[in-house]
């Protein structure tokens, strides 16, 4: 928080499980240990240590050309799904009729369109014979009056009442 400074620091190169921070002002150390992210290297030597961060690296960057061919390979076939759209469209597009007679077509197709997708998408409904059922009928006790958006007028009516309450 308050910048950076540098300190000095002491290690055992057979074992880097520990870190000790040399303090001269006061004439001590301190133990540091290791973070959790770090703990596969406990016990480590530093050239065991900078081996296998040598080989995390490389394999990384395996990984990133491996990800960055898999990226290339779908935009390639994205692309190609979109050409064979397009070539699929051209073939089905009627040569013969104007730009206004294709535009103008658009609500008649689009009627059409969905009247197709809805005799697809829809199912008929099966009724299915339920035996023992009983029907129970439901007490309507409310009036339909109830339900009826009072008067401006009556609600002023009341509000003026109240006041004069």
């Amino acid at each position: 928080m308050k910048g950076s400074w540098k300190v000095e620091l002491a290690y055992d190169p057979r074992n880097m499980s520990y870190v000790y921070v040399i303090d001269d002002s006061i004439g001590y150390f301190e133990e540091c240990y290791m973070l959790e992210l770090s703990r596969r290297y406990e016990g480590l030597s530093i050239d065991e240590i900078t081996y296998w961060r040598q080989q995390e690296k490389r394999i990384e960057q395996g990984q990133n050309h491996n990800q960055l061919q898999k990226e290339v390979d779908y935009i390639a076939d994205v692309e190609a799904i979109i050409k064979q759209a397009e070539k699929a469209k051209k073939a089905q597009q009627d040569i013969t009729l104007s730009k206004a007679e294709q535009v103008g077509a658009i609500r008649d197709n689009r009627k059409a369109e969905k009247d197709r997708q809805r005799k697809v998408e829809s199912k008929p409904i099966v009724e299915k014979q339920v035996k023992n059922t009983e029907v129970i009928p439901f007490p309507q006790t409310v009036a339909e009056t109830d339900f009826k958006r009072p008067n401006v007028r009556e609600f002023l009516k009341r509000r003026k009442e109240d006041k004069d309450e």
